[in-house]
């Protein structure tokens, strides 16, 4: 007769990305389902609540190398355009951009 041991795995919480089940005992700090690495100790490197839908993983994910861009040229815009006394130039480039900045 052969008797299995049950071993007590404790849940340390869900991954960020992908909301995988992360358990204590992981061979290496990354997610099986997604391969993102986390640490057991930095309790922001993983979700100890409840799962997250998909759009507030992509809001808390990181910056793209597009959206730094954009921000920085509405940016630039905006300081070039942002001068006193106004002369009477017109702010629609700055408005188009911050519109663009918005909508990403």
């Amino acid at each position: 007769m052969c008797l299995m041991s049950v071993v007590d795995v404790q849940p340390l919480g869900l991954c960020l990305d992908c909301n995988y089940a992360l358990l204590a005992g992981l061979r290496e700090n990354r997610c099986p389902e997604c391969g993102r690495p986390f640490d057991p100790h930095d309790l922001e490197s993983i979700n100890r609540g409840k799962p997250l839908p998909h759009s507030t993983r992509w809001i808390l994910g990181p910056l793209s190398w597009r959206s730094m861009t954009t921000v920085i040229v509405g940016m630039l815009v905006t300081l070039w355009f942002a001068h006193l006394p106004p002369t009477g130039r017109s702010t629609v480039p700055q408005t188009i951009i911050w519109v663009l900045v918005a909508a990403i």
